[in-house]
């Protein structure tokens, strides 16, 4: 009995509730998580659809027991899916204009994501000694960075005046550049997941 013939024998009942249920928080990035939503009220059987920022999931798993229907989705969550919003839609199709959702914002942790660039209006190619030299470190985390580190040649760098070294928040500057200055620099940031480091930039001082 499909859904236009069995509406004569029973009301047809729009939705009446539409929940997410528990999901662990925070998750994890690079975890596979198992997502249901559960709506009842509904006659006939609700069809639902899952959004990640409006964008459609699919695949997923569908029980329907009585007035009640259960939606499962899984996902494997990456650092861009952090703070996106994850939506369960449902509708009766034999009620079109009535639809319900339920919605929530997830919070995926992640190791740090780190980019290293000269300062502006520097030329890495046309250094020469006597300049002064600064970098900026930025780093995209969740949670946030617990430390910076700075390499030069994968050797540890740390604040030193006295050699022209200075480390300020996100930024390094390297006063009064020497031959001896050059090599590869990287920085790096650490948090709760692990660490990350950007790719490295070689300073050839003229």
């Amino acid at each position: 009995m499909n859904a236009k013939t069995l509406h004569r024998f029973f009301p047809i009942v729009p939705p009446e509730e539409v929940k997410i249920l528990d999901i662990q928080t925070p998750q994890v990035e690079d975890e596979t998580y198992r997502i249901i939503c559960e709506s009842s009220g509904s006659r006939p059987s609700v069809n639902t659809s899952w959004y990640m920022d409006g964008r459609i999931i699919a695949d997923s798993k569908v029980f329907r027991e009585g007035i009640k229907t259960r939606s499962t989705v899984q996902v494997t969550l990456m650092a861009a899916d952090n703070g996106a919003r994850l939506t369960c839609r449902v509708k009766n199709d034999l009620v079109p204009s009535y639809i319900m959702e339920d919605s929530i914002t997830l919070n995926v942790l992640y190791r740090p994501q780190v980019h290293l660039s000269l300062g502006e209006n520097l030329n890495v190619a046309a250094i020469h000694e006597g300049v002064d030299v600064y970098f900026e470190c930025s780093v995209a985390s969740n949670p946030k960075k617990y430390q910076i580190q700075w390499f030069k040649n994968d050797q540890e760098l740390f604040h030193n005046i006295s050699k022209g070294i200075i480390l300020s928040n996100m930024s390094l500057v390297l006063q009064k550049v020497t031959h001896n200055t050059g090599g590869s620099y990287r920085c790096s940031a650490y948090n709760s997941q692990g660490r990350g480091a950007s790719d490295a930039i070689y300073l050839n001082i003229k």
